[in-house]
Protein backbone atom coordinates (compact mmCIF):
# COMPACT_ATOMS: atom_id res chain seq x y z
CA UNK A 1 0.00 0.00 0.00
CA UNK A 2 1.07 3.56 -0.48
CA UNK A 3 0.64 4.58 3.09
CA UNK A 4 3.05 2.12 4.09
CA UNK A 5 5.61 3.07 1.32
CA UNK A 6 5.23 6.85 2.88
CA UNK A 7 5.30 5.85 6.90
CA UNK A 8 8.61 3.81 5.54
CA UNK A 9 10.29 7.65 4.13
CA UNK A 10 9.04 8.96 7.18
CA UNK A 11 11.64 7.82 8.93
CA UNK A 12 15.01 9.11 9.01
CA UNK A 13 17.62 6.59 9.76
CA UNK A 14 20.67 8.25 10.85
CA UNK A 15 24.18 6.76 12.86
CA UNK A 16 26.05 8.88 15.60
CA UNK A 17 29.33 7.01 16.54
CA UNK A 18 27.81 3.40 17.12
CA UNK A 19 24.49 4.18 17.83
CA UNK A 20 21.95 4.43 14.83
CA UNK A 21 18.74 6.63 15.25
CA UNK A 22 15.95 7.34 13.56
CA UNK A 23 14.37 11.00 12.91
CA UNK A 24 10.47 11.06 12.38
CA UNK A 25 8.71 14.20 10.66
CA UNK A 26 8.55 16.37 13.58
CA UNK A 27 12.37 16.07 14.20
CA UNK A 28 11.90 14.05 17.31
CA UNK A 29 14.98 11.48 17.50
CA UNK A 30 14.66 7.80 18.17
CA UNK A 31 16.74 4.99 18.41
CA UNK A 32 16.67 1.65 16.72
CA UNK A 33 14.54 -0.47 18.92
CA UNK A 34 11.93 2.48 19.86
CA UNK A 35 12.27 3.22 15.70
CA UNK A 36 11.50 -0.41 14.83
CA UNK A 37 8.23 -0.42 17.92
CA UNK A 38 7.19 2.99 15.69
CA UNK A 39 7.54 1.42 12.51
CA UNK A 40 5.41 -1.46 13.33
CA UNK A 41 2.85 0.10 15.55
CA UNK A 42 1.94 2.55 12.90
CA UNK A 43 2.09 -0.37 10.41
CA UNK A 44 -0.03 -2.49 11.74
CA UNK A 45 -2.35 0.39 12.29
CA UNK A 46 -2.58 0.80 8.61
CA UNK A 47 -2.72 -3.45 7.69
CA UNK A 48 -5.38 -3.33 10.44
CA UNK A 49 -7.72 -0.38 9.18
CA UNK A 50 -9.67 -1.82 6.71
CA UNK A 51 -9.93 0.96 4.82
CA UNK A 52 -8.91 1.22 0.85
CA UNK A 53 -8.98 4.63 -1.44
CA UNK A 54 -10.38 4.93 -4.71
CA UNK A 55 -6.25 4.76 -6.17
CA UNK A 56 -6.36 1.55 -4.65
CA UNK A 57 -9.35 0.06 -6.56
CA UNK A 58 -7.92 1.91 -9.79
CA UNK A 59 -4.26 0.31 -9.29
CA UNK A 60 -5.58 -3.27 -9.20
CA UNK A 61 -8.03 -2.58 -12.05
CA UNK A 62 -4.96 -1.26 -14.24
CA UNK A 63 -2.99 -4.51 -13.16
CA UNK A 64 -5.61 -6.33 -14.38
CA UNK A 65 -5.58 -4.81 -17.73
CA UNK A 66 -9.09 -3.74 -16.65
CA UNK A 67 -10.88 -0.82 -17.58
CA UNK A 68 -12.94 0.71 -14.38
CA UNK A 69 -15.84 3.11 -14.08
CA UNK A 70 -16.53 5.66 -10.83
CA UNK A 71 -19.59 3.83 -10.01
CA UNK A 72 -17.72 0.54 -9.81
CA UNK A 73 -15.20 1.74 -8.33
CA UNK A 74 -17.94 3.56 -5.18
CA UNK A 75 -19.51 -0.26 -4.79
CA UNK A 76 -15.77 -2.03 -4.71
CA UNK A 77 -15.12 0.67 -1.99
CA UNK A 78 -18.48 0.02 -0.25
CA UNK A 79 -18.59 -3.65 -0.01
CA UNK A 80 -14.93 -3.78 0.93
CA UNK A 81 -15.44 -4.35 4.29
CA UNK A 82 -17.92 -7.26 4.30
CA UNK A 83 -15.67 -9.16 2.10
CA UNK A 84 -12.43 -8.63 3.76
CA UNK A 85 -14.42 -9.79 7.03
CA UNK A 86 -15.69 -12.84 4.93
CA UNK A 87 -12.46 -14.45 3.88
CA UNK A 88 -9.35 -12.79 6.40
CA UNK A 89 -6.83 -15.31 5.51
CA UNK A 90 -6.77 -13.01 1.82
CA UNK A 91 -5.00 -9.33 1.45
CA UNK A 92 -6.52 -6.46 0.68
CA UNK A 93 -6.01 -6.64 -2.99
CA UNK A 94 -6.86 -9.88 -3.36
CA UNK A 95 -10.19 -9.14 -1.86
CA UNK A 96 -10.32 -5.65 -4.19
CA UNK A 97 -9.51 -8.27 -7.20
CA UNK A 98 -12.49 -10.54 -6.26
CA UNK A 99 -14.76 -7.45 -5.97
CA UNK A 100 -13.70 -6.67 -9.52
CA UNK A 101 -14.42 -8.98 -11.33
CA UNK A 102 -17.91 -10.40 -9.68
CA UNK A 103 -18.97 -6.63 -10.83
Amino acid sequence: MNKIIKLATQITECKFGDQTYGTLPSGKRIFSEEAQEYFNKKVDGLLNSNTITKEDVYTIANKLKLTITDDQIRMVLELYEGEAEQDPSANWSQVVENLIYSL
